[in-house]
């Protein structure tokens, strides 16, 4: 590989990233709003495309394991709005946050597992 390509593969790697991280953040968004959640609401308002949700296992989990209790909170709040949040909304709801701050942890692990050996290779470097 070239030095280009390199740079065009993370670049790429970094837009899914943002791209996924964008999803997850409109499904808790859309539960958090009673929103009815489906994949194509989903995609519109995350601004990804349906092949690339479809395309990507985990985020096809996170809205089908979503969307009964949306289903069912959307129902209640247009039957009675200003009720409190359901049980099922908010465990999903928590449920998605810890998920995320399981996958935050372990990527700041990586992070730092990194950032060690790249000042082990800077001090090899400055001697």
């Amino acid at each position: 590989m070239t030095d280009n390509s390199k740079h065009l593969i993370a670049h790429k790697k970094n837009e899914s990233e943002k791209k996924i991280e964008a999803v997850r953040d409109t499904v808790s968004y859309m539960l958090y709003a009673s929103e009815e959640i489906n994949l194509n609401k989903v995609a519109k308002k995350a601004r990804v495309s349906r092949t690339f949700i479809y395309s990507n296992k985990e985020l096809r989990e996170l809205i089908d394991s979503s969307r009964e209790p949306s289903k069912a909170k959307a129902e209640r709040k247009r039957i009675s709005s200003g009720q409190a949040r359901s049980d099922e909304s908010k465990l999903a709801i928590i449920n998605n946050l810890k998920r995320r701050l399981s996958e935050l942890t372990k990527e700041l692990d990586r992070v730092k597992s990194e950032n060690t050996k790249l000042r082990s290779y800077i001090s090899e470097i400055e001697d």
